[in-house]
């Protein structure tokens, strides 16, 4: 069954309503269909065996940590990591997209002062370093104090805030409610466990304020 789900598939390309000939597709899964991602994750399940350190695997995202006593240990095997995933994934006929490839270098405040900036690349190419990056939707900065997870939720809630209260004189209760919870308590809702605590208490207080406007605006 599943062997007829991915055979005789075939693809072509559009331009300006130009077609080009039909090939067929040897490998990879069916996009935006219900099994693609599970087959995705059947696909890849094995990184791991390649992966020396700790691997997060999350269908097509993926984050590589690794732990040193000096920052040129780190970036010699995040840099070695990093080839031997890029060797895997192109053996299964996959690649590294560099351009959405980050790293970060996590540590104290007091440590991360003395430190320089983090060199690590892949095949020769740089890979670049920032003080905070996104993973499945969370901003995960190089202090762990999720202050920078805290500002997108603000800014996000608080310009959507914005657009509802300019329109609210239109809008009955039942269709605040629906659309507060759809386009802005979602954002104060996803994994506060991870950042909430972290944060400081300036940053709780503004959450705050920005719950309590929503409340009153319902």
């Amino acid at each position: 069954m599943v062997r007829s789900y991915v055979s005789d598939r075939q693809q072509l390309v559009d331009v300006a309503g130009i077609f080009s000939s039909q090939t067929n597709i040897v490998c990879g899964v069916p996009q935006g269909s219900i099994l693609g991602p599970t087959l995705f994750s059947i696909y890849v399940n094995d990184m791991h065996v390649v992966v020396k350190h700790k691997l997060l695997l999350y269908a097509d995202d993926s984050a590589v940590f690794v732990h040193g006593k000096h920052i040129y240990e780190v970036e010699s095997l995040l840099s070695s990591e990093y080839e031997t995933v890029s060797d895997w994934l192109i053996c299964n006929k996959l690649s590294l997209h560099m351009g959405k490839t980050e790293s970060v270098l996590l540590g104290s405040k007091h440590k991360l002062k003395s430190q320089s900036k983090l060199s690590v690349s892949c095949k020769g190419q740089p890979i670049e370093t920032k003080e905070s990056v996104k993973y499945l939707g969370a901003t995960i900065d190089e202090n762990l104090s999720f202050d920078s997870m805290a500002n997108s939720v603000l800014k996000k809630a608080n310009a959507r805030f914005k657009f509802l209260y300019r329109k609210g004189c239109f809008l009955s209760f039942f269709i605040k409610t629906p659309l507060v919870m759809s386009i802005i308590q979602c954002h104060l809702d996803y994994a506060p466990t991870v950042w909430f605590y972290s944060i400081t208490q300036a940053l709780r207080n503004k959450l705050q304020t920005t719950q309590n406007k929503l409340v009153k605006f319902v």
